[in-house]
């Protein structure tokens, strides 16, 4: 594994709302209704998806300040990161609205407890009660200034929240392992044209979450929080070519696609073919991922509450009218 880390001040936020379907971990969504719950996604999340590296872990416990009693894990899914923060706070409550995901969620750990819940809004985390306030690779697909206010009044006077996630994946440059990926997520999965277009598969901005969140109104509250502080971190990971196919199978775009394309042949198989060594050896592929930080201290004062619109509380994570996959 290599990785290099850059540290730098949060550059400044756009206040503007990305209000979004969320398939990551879910959020929001019509009553009684699973997006994540498709057969086989918790597994192939709890399989794939890639846990966050230690030494961007440790930015979090070094911090002076930070109190280990309750750590609040929104969007928890399978509980990746919840079973980490539980090695560090006395107790951790994770929250999602899938039960599919809970259902597969880690448990090996007794100071952790699940709850099936409003992540987005942290529904039933008592006012000023976390220590911390944590999400990953989820707070692209959510009402960002909402969450925001939501984890103020969760997270006592000097908590943190802690936002953790990851952008697109890169193979070596100039290879064509990395020729043939660019290809697939820009052009058969459109990511970078503009939302709504029928070509982009994804029901988040792709850019937004590629470029860490830097313009995504993490502290359009400024009263609320302190400058946040934001880190990159790039590691690279040795994987199978059927263990980085499988990763991308769990993309909430590849689901869009093939319910989009139901006559065309899988595009994950034609990339396979062009990951894989001549020979068909099966030599592992060096995946390089951008994960990133940011840490936010809550001010000392909450401000007074206001009401949170409608749409914040409706639309977060509820299905489209569109036909579409699982998250990012």
């Amino acid at each position: 594994v290599r990785s290099t880390a850059v540290v730098a001040p949060l550059p400044p936020l756009d206040p503007c709302l990305h209000c979004c379907h969320r398939m990551d971990a879910v959020g929001v969504a019509a009553p009684g209704a699973d997006p994540f719950g498709h057969e086989g996604q918790a597994q192939g999340y709890a399989a794939y998806r890639p846990t966050y590296p230690s030494a961007l872990l440790d930015r979090i416990w070094s911090t002076p300040d930070v109190r280990r009693g309750l750590a609040v894990d929104a969007c928890c899914g399978t509980g990746k990161l919840t079973t980490v923060l539980a090695e560090h706070f006395e107790q951790v409550l994770g929250l999602d609205q899938s039960a599919e995901q809970l259902r597969h969620a880690d448990r090996g750990a007794g100071n952790v407890e699940y709850r099936q819940a409003d992540a987005a809004l942290l529904e039933g985390v008592g006012d000023g009660s976390a220590d911390v306030v944590a999400i990953a690779q989820a707070l692209h697909w959510l009402d960002i200034p909402a969450f925001c206010t939501a984890a103020r009044r969760a997270l006592r006077p000097g908590g943190y929240l802690v936002v953790l996630g990851y952008g697109v994946c890169s193979l070596p440059e100039g290879s064509s392992q990395e020729a043939a990926f660019k290809r697939h997520y820009h052009e058969t999965l459109g990511s970078y044209l503009p939302r709504g277009h029928k070509d982009n598969m994804w029901d988040c901005d792709r850019q937004l979450l590629d470029s860490g969140l830097a313009n995504g109104g993490v502290a359009a509250a400024r009263s609320e929080f302190e400058e946040p502080a934001w880190v990159w971190h790039k590691e690279t990971r040795r994987m199978t070519a059927d263990d980085f196919i499988g990763y991308l199978k769990t993309w909430s775009a590849y689901r869009r696609w093939l319910q989009a394309h139901p006559d065309e042949a899988d595009p994950l198989e034609a990339l396979k073919s062009q990951l894989v060594a001549p020979s068909g050896a099966e030599d592992a592929l060096e995946v390089t991922f951008p994960f990133f930080l940011i840490l936010a201290r809550a001010t000392a004062a909450l401000k007074p509450a206001t009401p949170l619109r409608a749409e914040a509380r409706q639309g977060l994570g509820a299905p489209s009218a569109a036909p579409h996959g699982k998250r990012a």
